[in-house]
C-alpha cells in the first residue's frame, strides 16, 4: 500500500512538490519537522507513562507496608487493651497479680 508516493511507515514528500519551489520545499521540511516533533512528543509521553507506572508501583509498595505496619500495631495495641500487662513487663504482671489476692 502506498501513501503519498512511498511505503506506508516512510517519511515521503506529496507527489505535488516541486523542489525547485522554494515555498513548498520549506513547507515538506515544516511537516518533517513536525512529524519528528510529534514523534519526540510521543517517546516523552511513552516515558511519562514508565514513570508514572513505576510511580504507581511504588506507592502500592508503600502503602502496603504502612497498611500492614497499622494493622500490626493494631493488634498488639488490642492485645495490650485486653491485658494491658501481658506484653509489656510480664513480671509486674504476676507481681500485680499476687497482690491483688
Amino acid at each position: 500500500m502506498r501513501r503519498y508516493g512511498a511505503p506506508v511507515g516512510e517519511r515521503a514528500l506529496p507527489r505535488a512538490i516541486d523542489e525547485r519551489d522554494p515555498a513548498q520545499l520549506d513547507a515538506a521540511q515544516l511537516g518533517a519537522a513536525r512529524l519528528d516533533t510529534a514523534q519526540l512528543d510521543a517517546d516523552q509521553l511513552n516515558t511519562a507513562r514508565f514513570d508514572a507506572t513505576q510511580l504507581d508501583t511504588a506507592l502500592s509498595g508503600a502503602f502496603r507496608a504502612a497498611s500492614l505496619a497499622a494493622f500490626g500495631a493494631a493488634r498488639v495495641g488490642a492485645r495490650k487493651m485486653a491485658n494491658p500487662n501481658a506484653l509489656s513487663a510480664p513480671h509486674i504482671g504476676a507481681r500485680d497479680a499476687a497482690n491483688a489476692r
